[in-house]
């Protein structure tokens, strides 16, 4: 996601969640410091109608806090 154009982020949260079966969830890395923001991502998801089931600091699943330098976040349709 952080290699995107800016202007393209949401638009493709949108197509990815055209893509999810009924019940689907779409799984997401993002590392801090690549020019996207954790909020702005939330922003973008939100913008995109879909609803954070998970919010981690690895892909291990360590707790997520404001100190994290990734991400990874569990999405579901809104």
């Amino acid at each position: 996601m952080a290699f995107l154009a800016t202007s393209t982020r949401r638009v493709v949260l949108e197509k990815m969640r055209s893509h999810l079966v009924d019940g689907g969830r779409l799984v997401i890395g993002l590392g801090a410091g690549r020019g996207y923001e954790f909020d702005g991502f939330f922003e973008d998801v939100e913008a995109a109608n879909f609803r954070v089931d998970l919010r981690a600091a690895s892909w291990d699943l360590r707790g997520f806090s404001e100190e994290s330098e990734f991400l990874v976040a569990a999405l579901s349709p809104a």
